[in-house]
């Protein structure tokens, strides 16, 4: 499994890689620390694999999760089809908050900080669809 961790926060990436790993042993987890980041490793790689999971902060610099997820909307419909993106945000911005939940391509907005128990329930429902 291939994990895109995309959030400007060094604490909440260390936690969160270690929960996915403990949760899951042997995942793949690239951290970003923007989505321009992100933007960058897909137009200079010219074999990008898209995750299988994204992990996405709303408020980042230079590039936010929003702005990414419009980046993402850009791409060939089937570059990112079978990935499964979830914000995860401290944010109690209720226009945060209502942007992400009428976005299709966003499963679900988690609160901070990611427990075990949301990363269990996230994948078993992945492996359900």
């Amino acid at each position: 499994m291939l994990v895109f961790l995309v959030d400007d926060d060094e604490v909440f990436n260390y936690m969160n890689e270690a929960i996915i790993q403990m949760v899951r042993p042997g995942t793949t987890v690239h951290v970003f620390k923007s989505g321009e980041e992100v933007v960058r490793l897909m137009e200079s790689e010219p074999d990008f694999v898209a995750p299988d999971l994204m992990l996405l902060d709303i408020r980042m610099p230079h590039m936010d999760g929003f702005a990414l997820l419009d980046y993402l909307e850009q791409q060939p419909i089937d570059r990112f089809q079978h990935t499964y993106i979830h914000m995860l945000s401290s944010t109690l911005d209720e226009k945060d908050m209502l942007r992400a939940q009428s976005n299709p391509r966003i499963q679900s907005l988690l609160s901070k900080p990611m427990s075990t128990e949301m990363l269990t329930a996230l994948l078993h429902k992945m492996k359900r669809e």
